[in-house]
């Protein structure tokens, strides 16, 4: 961990290195993933990712109905 990430684009503020969950919505489906190594802004809060990590999220997703998830959610909907 502690990758460098360089100053914000959005802002220009200090980029650290957090774990954090990503939530990825693919087709009908949620995919919530945990402890995603996560450049986050300490100033406006903005959020990127390595491209190791994005290809890592990405294999997750495809390949989630092999996988018997760590966990399941009931999550309720609401319409506006």
């Amino acid at each position: 961990m502690n990758h460098k990430y360089g100053a914000c684009h959005a802002c220009g503020g200090e980029v650290e290195e957090r774990l954090a969950e990503h939530s990825v919505h693919e087709g009908t489906d949620w995919v919530v993933i945990r402890s995603v190594p996560t450049g986050v802004c300490i100033q406006c809060g903005e959020r990127v990712f390595r491209w190791q990590v994005m290809e890592r999220i990405e294999e997750i997703v495809l390949h989630r109905r092999q996988r018997t998830p760590d966990t399941r959610i009931d999550v309720p909907v609401f319409g506006f």
